[in-house]
Protein backbone atom coordinates (compact mmCIF):
# COMPACT_ATOMS: atom_id res chain seq x y z
CA UNK A 1 0.00 0.00 0.00
CA UNK A 2 1.44 3.52 -1.05
CA UNK A 3 1.94 6.31 1.45
CA UNK A 4 -1.10 7.70 3.12
CA UNK A 5 -2.77 11.09 1.41
CA UNK A 6 -3.79 14.10 3.12
CA UNK A 7 -7.79 13.54 4.19
CA UNK A 8 -9.99 17.12 3.52
CA UNK A 9 -10.40 19.03 6.71
CA UNK A 10 -13.87 17.17 7.87
CA UNK A 11 -12.13 13.81 7.76
CA UNK A 12 -10.38 14.84 11.27
CA UNK A 13 -13.31 16.62 12.20
CA UNK A 14 -14.99 16.49 16.20
CA UNK A 15 -17.38 13.56 15.08
CA UNK A 16 -14.83 11.21 14.27
CA UNK A 17 -12.84 12.16 17.44
CA UNK A 18 -16.32 11.34 18.80
CA UNK A 19 -17.01 8.21 17.50
CA UNK A 20 -13.51 7.40 18.27
CA UNK A 21 -13.52 7.98 21.81
CA UNK A 22 -15.94 5.23 21.62
CA UNK A 23 -13.93 3.01 20.40
CA UNK A 24 -10.41 3.60 22.19
CA UNK A 25 -12.00 0.94 25.19
CA UNK A 26 -12.30 -2.52 26.56
CA UNK A 27 -16.08 -4.02 26.59
CA UNK A 28 -17.41 -6.76 28.38
CA UNK A 29 -20.62 -9.02 28.10
CA UNK A 30 -20.28 -10.28 31.58
CA UNK A 31 -22.88 -8.75 32.83
CA UNK A 32 -25.44 -9.87 30.15
CA UNK A 33 -24.08 -13.27 30.46
CA UNK A 34 -24.59 -13.87 34.04
CA UNK A 35 -28.18 -12.78 33.50
CA UNK A 36 -28.69 -14.21 30.13
CA UNK A 37 -27.30 -17.58 30.17
CA UNK A 38 -27.88 -17.74 26.33
CA UNK A 39 -25.08 -14.98 25.98
CA UNK A 40 -21.28 -15.88 25.95
CA UNK A 41 -19.31 -13.70 27.86
CA UNK A 42 -17.33 -11.60 25.05
CA UNK A 43 -14.24 -9.16 25.41
CA UNK A 44 -13.41 -6.89 22.93
CA UNK A 45 -10.59 -4.38 23.02
CA UNK A 46 -9.01 -1.73 20.65
CA UNK A 47 -6.80 0.36 20.75
CA UNK A 48 -5.81 3.16 18.36
CA UNK A 49 -2.53 2.38 16.23
CA UNK A 50 -0.03 4.36 13.47
CA UNK A 51 -1.07 7.92 15.36
CA UNK A 52 1.75 9.26 12.13
CA UNK A 53 -0.82 8.35 9.62
CA UNK A 54 -2.99 11.37 8.16
CA UNK A 55 -5.64 9.05 6.13
CA UNK A 56 -7.93 8.73 8.98
CA UNK A 57 -8.07 7.03 12.41
CA UNK A 58 -6.39 3.46 12.48
CA UNK A 59 -7.98 0.70 15.48
CA UNK A 60 -6.28 -2.92 16.34
CA UNK A 61 -9.55 -5.07 17.51
CA UNK A 62 -9.54 -7.65 19.11
CA UNK A 63 -12.55 -10.57 20.17
CA UNK A 64 -12.24 -13.44 22.22
CA UNK A 65 -14.68 -15.33 24.82
CA UNK A 66 -13.26 -13.91 28.12
CA UNK A 67 -11.96 -17.35 29.37
CA UNK A 68 -9.80 -17.48 26.58
CA UNK A 69 -8.74 -14.07 26.03
CA UNK A 70 -5.08 -15.25 24.32
CA UNK A 71 -7.13 -17.60 21.57
CA UNK A 72 -8.94 -14.57 20.20
CA UNK A 73 -11.88 -15.73 17.67
CA UNK A 74 -11.25 -12.12 15.98
CA UNK A 75 -8.31 -9.66 14.98
CA UNK A 76 -9.11 -6.90 12.80
CA UNK A 77 -7.41 -3.43 11.69
CA UNK A 78 -10.26 -0.67 11.39
CA UNK A 79 -9.89 2.73 9.13
CA UNK A 80 -12.26 5.22 10.12
CA UNK A 81 -12.39 8.14 8.05
CA UNK A 82 -15.12 10.97 8.31
CA UNK A 83 -16.39 10.63 4.28
CA UNK A 84 -18.65 13.65 4.24
CA UNK A 85 -20.14 16.33 6.57
CA UNK A 86 -22.50 13.44 7.82
CA UNK A 87 -20.85 9.86 7.38
CA UNK A 88 -18.34 7.97 8.26
CA UNK A 89 -16.84 4.97 7.23
CA UNK A 90 -15.04 2.22 8.48
CA UNK A 91 -12.90 -0.16 6.44
CA UNK A 92 -12.22 -3.50 7.58
CA UNK A 93 -8.46 -5.32 7.19
CA UNK A 94 -7.60 -8.59 7.99
CA UNK A 95 -4.11 -9.41 9.42
CA UNK A 96 -1.40 -11.64 7.99
CA UNK A 97 0.50 -11.96 11.18
CA UNK A 98 -2.52 -12.07 13.41
CA UNK A 99 -1.03 -14.49 16.33
CA UNK A 100 2.33 -12.02 16.94
CA UNK A 101 -0.05 -9.56 17.99
CA UNK A 102 -2.23 -10.62 20.54
CA UNK A 103 -2.79 -8.71 23.28
CA UNK A 104 -1.54 -5.74 21.53
CA UNK A 105 -3.77 -3.48 23.45
CA UNK A 106 -2.33 -4.15 26.64
CA UNK A 107 1.00 -4.98 25.48
CA UNK A 108 2.44 -1.92 23.99
CA UNK A 109 6.04 -4.02 22.84
CA UNK A 110 3.97 -5.85 20.26
CA UNK A 111 3.05 -2.69 18.38
CA UNK A 112 6.32 -2.80 16.42
CA UNK A 113 5.20 -6.06 15.23
CA UNK A 114 1.94 -4.94 13.69
CA UNK A 115 3.15 -3.23 10.26
CA UNK A 116 0.85 -1.46 7.23
CA UNK A 117 2.26 -4.12 5.08
CA UNK A 118 1.01 -6.88 7.03
CA UNK A 119 -2.72 -6.37 6.48
CA UNK A 120 -5.24 -6.95 3.73
CA UNK A 121 -8.78 -5.02 3.08
CA UNK A 122 -11.74 -7.20 3.69
CA UNK A 123 -13.51 -6.39 0.48
CA UNK A 124 -17.52 -5.98 1.25
CA UNK A 125 -17.38 -5.59 5.19
CA UNK A 126 -16.73 -1.51 5.20
CA UNK A 127 -19.43 0.12 7.26
CA UNK A 128 -20.96 3.02 6.91
CA UNK A 129 -22.80 4.82 9.35
CA UNK A 130 -24.40 8.26 9.40
CA UNK A 131 -25.32 10.92 11.60
CA UNK A 132 -29.05 12.01 12.06
CA UNK A 133 -28.90 14.93 15.04
CA UNK A 134 -27.27 12.82 18.44
CA UNK A 135 -27.64 9.37 16.72
CA UNK A 136 -25.48 7.43 14.09
CA UNK A 137 -26.81 4.21 12.22
CA UNK A 138 -25.16 2.64 9.65
CA UNK A 139 -24.06 -0.87 8.98
CA UNK A 140 -22.41 -3.36 5.65
CA UNK A 141 -24.25 -3.03 2.47
CA UNK A 142 -25.51 -6.29 0.95
CA UNK A 143 -24.11 -9.45 1.67
CA UNK A 144 -20.70 -8.91 0.00
CA UNK A 145 -18.80 -9.44 3.24
CA UNK A 146 -17.78 -13.30 3.38
CA UNK A 147 -17.27 -14.69 6.78
CA UNK A 148 -16.49 -18.46 7.31
CA UNK A 149 -16.95 -18.16 11.03
CA UNK A 150 -19.03 -20.98 12.50
CA UNK A 151 -20.19 -22.02 9.14
CA UNK A 152 -21.46 -18.75 7.95
CA UNK A 153 -21.48 -17.64 4.45
CA UNK A 154 -21.37 -13.84 4.94
CA UNK A 155 -21.43 -11.54 7.85
CA UNK A 156 -23.74 -8.06 8.11
CA UNK A 157 -23.44 -5.48 10.73
CA UNK A 158 -25.80 -3.35 12.35
CA UNK A 159 -24.20 -0.01 14.69
CA UNK A 160 -26.17 2.70 16.67
CA UNK A 161 -24.46 5.37 18.51
CA UNK A 162 -25.97 7.78 20.15
CA UNK A 163 -24.49 10.80 22.02
CA UNK A 164 -25.21 10.61 25.71
CA UNK A 165 -23.63 11.32 29.03
CA UNK A 166 -22.31 7.50 29.31
CA UNK A 167 -18.95 7.33 28.15
CA UNK A 168 -17.73 11.27 28.10
CA UNK A 169 -19.71 12.09 25.55
CA UNK A 170 -21.20 8.85 23.68
CA UNK A 171 -23.22 6.20 25.15
CA UNK A 172 -24.32 2.71 23.63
Amino acid sequence: MSHPKRLPRYHTGQGISSIFQVTDREFSSQKQSLSDTSYFNIHLSMCRIWNDRTDGIWLYVEQAVASSLNKPYRQRVYKLTHTGPDEFSSEIFTLKNAKDVIGLAADASKMQLLQFEHIEAKNGCTVILKRNGSVYTGGTQGTDCSSDLRGAAYATTKITLVMGNSFRGIGI
